[in-house]
């Protein structure tokens, strides 16, 4: 790989991490003025803190790109960006520009020219994760929202006040399950 060591081989991550906690912690439990994102009054998002939340969120998104990144290298699991990127680095003519495959003992390795080609294929491989990442849940959710057109039917939501509820309201004829 091109890490001298284990240690900087998720140094980037892990500061892409803790950043992202401070920065999250920052945003919802120091800066606000009572050290408490919620109103204390009702529970709510008090509108002038809004923001914060917003920023957190686009943090969040780093942070748990970052860990599940960190999760998918040292388990090495089968993914559908691990099945993708061994498609494009062992199909003849989809390997990065600089890059070649190589027989080496009984089996085929992709090595890049150098150092120069060894970034930019580097560089591709963060690309097409980063598409992937947002290419998949737009996948899903696409076909959730398919699914639930040619099979989901018309929900009616019901209240879930007490029976309790319905008897000081005067509600006699209105039947509760258990």
């Amino acid at each position: 790989m091109w890490f001298p060591t284990k240690i900087s081989r998720y140094l980037e991550l892990h500061f892409i991490i803790a950043c992202c906690t401070i920065f999250v912690a920052m945003e919802l439990f120091i800066s606000p003025s009572h050290h408490h994102p919620f109103d204390p009054h009702d529970g709510t998002i008090p509108s002038n803190h809004l923001h914060n939340f917003e920023h957190s969120s686009m943090a969040m998104s780093f942070l748990i790109f970052a860990t599940f990144t960190i999760v998918l290298d040292r388990f090495s699991t089968t993914s559908l960006w691990l099945m993708f990127m061994g498609l494009m680095l062992f199909t003849p003519g989809y390997e990065p520009k600089g890059c070649f495959m190589k027989l080496e003992g009984n089996q085929y390795v992709a090595r890049c020219s150098d150092e120069k080609a060894l970034h930019r294929a580097v560089s591709l491989v963060n690309l097409q994760f980063s598409w992937f990442l947002i290419g998949v849940p737009i996948f899903v959710v696409s076909f959730y929202l398919i699914m639930a057109r040619f099979y989901g039917e018309k929900v009616e939501y019901v209240s879930l006040m007490k029976e309790e509820h319905y008897r000081e309201d005067g509600l006699k004829n209105f039947d509760v399950e258990p």
